[in-house]
């Protein structure tokens, strides 16, 4: 368990800072960890292995509510990066457990690179490394990048990272041999062509080899497939291509769903060699003489439909259509007794009771009507109706009252 102190940090970028600098000296080819503001990037290295991160006990990282487990649905923000293929390979690496004693020597291409711990400079070797004071393997790696780069040809094929040197292959260098046996802290490992050497000592030779074959069409590197001259296949050197899914895409893999082994391996097929069945590479215009179709082609999304039920549909511009939510419909035990608010809205009181989220259609929940605009419950040729008799009936009302007062007013007149 290495400790990560964060108690003089101010924001989330500080942190991931200080999470990097953890990283780098305690695990080897660090380079793979990128700090980027307030996220960690891991990349895949052509040095490292296979890398498991396992998020799951800091749930402030947003990682450990993803990737669900396949039969259970419940997340485990736990991630595996693979290594590279190792017939793909050839690289080597060193790495340091820790600082080297004082005089420890690495040997390359016949330099031997000695490493001083106290300034007294160098007594059998032919460089020195002056780590002097230097606590972290880290740092000495740095140091030793440093004198092999005013030392040997092509520097560049050297590279640190974090507590490891890695070194590359190049098109024009000779090969680098190496030997870290008088340094007791240093471990080696050299991947060739699907074949690894922990030997401390050994060559990095500089050739390369798909899928581990090699010296063939008179000593070129054999191609993936490698076509005929009226454009059929000659040969197929690869039988799978390794995917990587974007998050949020299923991955293409066997794995295990409801208890049962489900496959969802994608098949390829190349066509048969000296065939045109398949893959081809011909000159000219062409056009495809059949098309065996079992999926469907990328669709953007082009619209959502809502049924009565309440379920919500995307809609794709390639005729596939996906569930994506579901509205539900609340009820109330006494909805006459809800308050009115402005805006057509009801809130629940408590003679109305509290609501139950039932699934529209179901129980005395309703269907629901999508695309619909609720229409006027007013007749307006009815209510004007209404209005102009009301008028008419107050204005011949007012004339009687109007024509009585006359009467009573002329008797008054007469009686004088």
């Amino acid at each position: 368990m290495v400790e990560v102190d964060i108690h003089s940090s101010t924001s989330t970028s500080d942190v991931i800072s200080n999470l990097k600098t953890a990283i780098d000296a305690n695990i080897r080819d660090s380079n793979r960890f990128v700090a980027n503001g307030a996220k960690m990037d891991i990349i895949q290295s052509a040095a490292g292995d296979e890398l498991t991160v396992n998020a799951s006990s800091c749930l402030t990282c947003l990682q450990s509510q993803a990737n669900p487990n396949a039969a259970t649905g419940i997340p485990t923000g736990i991630y595996t990066i693979p290594t590279i293929d190792d017939a793909l390979k050839n690289i080597a690496r060193f790495d340091l457990s820790n600082i080297p004693a004082d005089n420890n020597i690495i040997t390359i291409n016949g330099v031997d690179f000695e490493f001083d711990t106290n300034g007294s400079g160098v007594t059998t070797g032919d460089v020195t490394v002056n780590i002097n004071g230097m606590t972290d393997p880290a740092d000495v790696i740095s140091a030793l990048k440093t004198a092999i780069e005013a030392k040997l040809a092509e520097p560049n094929r050297f590279v640190a990272s974090g507590r490891s040197l890695n070194i590359y292959q190049t098109s024009s260098g000779a090969d680098i041999i190496y030997d870290v046996t008088a340094t007791p802290l240093a471990t080696a490992t050299y991947t060739s062509a699907g074949a690894t050497s922990t030997a401390d000592s050994n060559t990095v030779a500089n050739s390369f080899a798909f899928n581990g074959v090699s010296n063939a069409e008179n000593g070129h590197i054999v191609p993936a497939v490698r076509f005929n001259a009226d454009g059929t296949p000659k040969y197929f050197n690869v039988s799978s291509v390794e995917i990587e899914w974007a998050n949020g895409a299923e991955n293409m893999e066997e794995t295990v769903k409801n208890g049962q082994n489900v496959d969802l391996r994608i098949d390829l097929f190349f066509g048969n060699p000296s065939t045109a069945a398949g893959l081809t590479h011909l000159a000219g215009v062409f056009a495809p003489n059949y098309i065996n179709q079992d999926g469907a082609k990328f669709g953007s999304y082009a619209g959502v439909s809502i049924g009565s039920d309440g379920i919500v549909t995307a809609l794709f511009n390639n005729g596939k259509s996906h569930p994506v939510a579901q509205i539900p419909v609340a009820t109330f035990v006494n909805p006459n007794s809800m308050e009115a608010h402005t805006g057509n809205m009801w809130i629940e009181t408590d003679g109305s009771g509290q609501p139950t989220v039932r699934t529209a259609g179901s129980g005395r929940a309703g269907t629901i009507n999508s695309a619909s605009l609720e229409a006027s419950t007013v007749d307006l040729g009815t209510e004007f109706t209404n209005m102009i008799t009301t008028q008419r009936a107050y204005s011949a009302a007012a004339k009687v009252i109007t024509s009585a007062d006359e009467m009573l007013d002329e008797l008054v007149r007469i009686k004088r």
